[in-house]
């Protein structure tokens, strides 16, 4: 009996003697590193479930296998793995650089001392090079490479259109956060750091012409130095909040908005609700888009969307064509909407959804440069000069009056002398 218990041991122990190396990267600057124990033959979706991460997936069946969707709070859900156009990129290394993987986590078979490769981001985008020995060694092979990763508490309260949302963004078991966050910046400037809470991004989700157009985001927000902020939705429908802060992992809430009523009663007969309800929803045919004539490339172009009656048309789309493209803008709750023009020729625009628009245009141009010349100044008339001018230029006007004159006394003359003749 004592002879098989060591004989199990044994075999369990051989059996999970491999190890491969993981870089989790969340964001730009936020990665992980762990250090996984397997069992022989496992694929790279064992390896995951070994790591102790949180994980999300789904299974699609035979031929597409295990997707991964979500590793602790970044990504989507397993009803929706690919809710997002950012994803997680399944990557292993060969030849020392990242290879991306032809197969899912399912069916990648990982080989002992191997490093595989997690990504969250676009198409492209590749986790930081590590090699297995760098992870593996006694000093990471805890994981963590490092670096600590903090992690946000949020509260959100709220879910009325034209009403003020709560947020609050702390950090996980410590409070509220305020330090500086860098910010790197183009050219030979290096990077810069400002003291803030944590950002908040705020995107809405978009329907144009019936056909998903995923989530356009309207605001950035940053918290306090008690870890609130706020913001008014100015419409009703689906809202992702992304919460981001230099050293913490990256965190997503969708919320849910609605077009709330109020409760207090209104003086107000059944007609008159309906009139009010028909007006808003009445159709509008004819629309006026108010745009600049001439703007500077690179600039920022400012439209606006009226009626027929000179009013604002808010959450309206404006098409903007150019040659080598197309862009569709969203008008605020003024009216507006903005772009920038990235390059000469002429911009047109058009409202897709009414039947007679005002046909506009813009001409992009480079800016001028202007030189300025030394020109030879005419030289200055001397005052006998001027003075003689003067006189000629009143003389010649009194000299054709006269001649005038005598034209004139000539012709009675004539007249006058040949009624004579005739009698």
């Amino acid at each position: 009996m004592r002879k098989l218990i060591l004989m199990l041991l044994l075999l369990s122990s051989t059996a999970i003697a491999d190890k491969a190396g993981l870089v989790i990267q969340f964001d730009n600057s936020t990665a992980i590193k762990k250090c996984v124990e397997f069992q022989s033959g496992a694929s790279a979706f064992g390896v995951l479930m070994n790591s102790g991460l949180q994980i999300v997936t789904k299974d699609y069946g035979p031929g597409l296998g295990v997707a991964l969707c979500k590793i602790g709070e970044v990504g989507c859900s397993a009803d929706n793995c690919f809710c997002q156009s950012q994803y997680w990129g399944f990557y292993y290394i060969t030849g020392g650089s990242w290879e991306y993987a032809p197969v899912g986590i399912s069916g990648y078979a990982v080989s002992n001392g191997e490093v595989l490769g997690f990504r969250w981001g676009a198409y492209g985008d590749m986790p930081q090079l590590y090699s297995f020995t760098e992870i593996c060694s006694s000093s990471t092979s805890q994981g963590g490479g490092g670096r600590q990763i903090r992690y946000f508490a949020v509260a959100m309260d709220g879910n009325c259109s034209k009403k003020s949302f709560t947020i609050n963004a702390e950090e996980k078991m410590r409070g509220a956060i305020w330090e500086p966050t860098a910010f790197v910046l183009s050219g030979n400037l290096g990077d810069i750091r400002f003291e803030n809470g944590v950002g908040v991004k705020v995107l809405l989700h978009q329907t144009y012409f019936g056909k998903d157009a995923g989530f356009e985001k309207i605001a950035m927000l940053f918290t306090d130095k008690k870890g609130n902020t706020n913001f008014i939705p100015e419409k009703p429908g689906r809202y992702r909040l992304e919460f981001w802060k230099e050293g913490f992992l990256g965190e997503e809430r969708e919320i849910e908005i609605n077009e709330c009523t109020e409760t207090a009663v209104v003086n107000k007969s059944i007609e008159e609700f309906k009139s009010e309800n028909r007006e808003v929803e009445l159709n509008i045919t004819r629309v006026d888009i108010i745009s600049p004539p001439t703007a500077m490339v690179n600039s920022t172009v400012v439209l606006r969307l009226i009626s027929e009656t000179g009013k604002p048309l808010a959450y309206e789309s404006i098409v903007v064509e150019f040659l080598g493209g197309r862009k569709e803008l969203v008008t605020n709750e003024s009216g507006e909407a903005t772009f920038s023009a990235g390059r000469e020729g002429v911009y047109s625009y058009s409202s897709p959804n009414h039947t007679l628009s005002a046909y506009r245009v813009t001409n992009v141009i480079e800016p001028t440069k202007i030189e300025f010349k030394n020109e030879v100044m005419p030289p200055v008339l001397q005052s006998e000069e001027t003075a003689s001018s003067v006189g000629m230029a009143v003389a010649n006007p009194l000299q054709n009056t006269l001649l005038a004159l005598v034209g004139g006394v000539i012709a009675l003359v004539l007249l006058f002398t040949l009624r004579k003749v005739r009698k």
